[in-house]
Parts: structure tokens; C-alpha cells; sequence
């Protein structure tokens, strides 16, 4: 399902941009053939953080400090436990402010999620 795939990609975006990523997964068909791509949302916020990718990312407890923090900026956003319940699920986007200037997520912001990775792409 979509909502399975977002490591996958955001991978891929990255790939396309140029980037190296260290993944377990091959990408098997298309201009990219041959790269490798990470699926996991835990795995690639973990790989993202090497001085080769990304580096370190802005960390945030909780969503509307992270909404706050990131502001107009674009970038990747990682969410930790996304959910006020406690599930421990995550979820990996491309962010940017929308149409109505606040953030925008690719596919959806979690906005109750315990902690919020960042980075910022220039």
C-alpha cells in the first residue's frame, strides 16, 4: 500500500538528486537500475544521519514544536512513534511550506508524533 512505501520514496528522491544511499534493496528496473535504496522508515532516518548523506538532524520532541521549528524550510522530516497513542510506527516525507504557507507534507504530516527528525535541503 502507499502508505507502506515511504522510505522507498523518499529513496528514490534522493537517488534521483544524486545521492549514494547505503540500502539493502536494489533497484531492479528504469534509470536508476542497479542503485540501492533503503525501505525502512528507522533504517534510512539512521543512514541519513552519516556525514556522507545528510548528517545530524534537527530533533524535535513532539510535532507542533517540530511545525514551529521547521517553519517555510524544505526538507525531509522523519516521525518517531507518530501517533499520541504510542504506536511505535514512523513515517519519512519530503516537507515544505503549501500553498497556504504552513507545512506540507508529500504524503501526510503526523502531527501528534512523539518525536520529529529534520533536515534541512537547500
Amino acid at each position: 500500500s502507499e502508505a507502506d512505501t515511504c522510505a522507498v520514496r523518499v529513496s528514490l528522491a534522493l537517488v534521483r538528486a544524486g545521492a549514494r544511499i547505503p540500502g539493502r534493496v536494489n533497484v531492479s528496473r528504469g534509470p536508476f537500475k542497479g542503485q540501492r535504496i533503503e525501505p525502512l522508515q528507522t533504517r534510512l532516518s539512521l543512514l541519513l544521519t552519516h556525514a556522507s548523506l545528510l548528517g545530524r538532524p534537527e530533533i524535535y520532541q513532539g510535532g507542533a514544536l517540530a511545525e514551529a521549528g521547521i517553519g517555510q524550510r524544505r526538507g525531509i522530516v522523519s516521525y518517531w512513534r507518530r501517533d499520541a497513542g504510542g504506536r511505535s510506527e514512523g513515517h519519512i516525507d519530503i516537507v515544505g511550506p503549501d500553498a497556504a504557507e504552513t507545512l506540507g507534507c508529500g504524503l501526510v504530516c503526523y502531527r501528534d508524533a512523539a518525536e520529529v527528525w529534520f533536515w534541512h535541503l537547500r
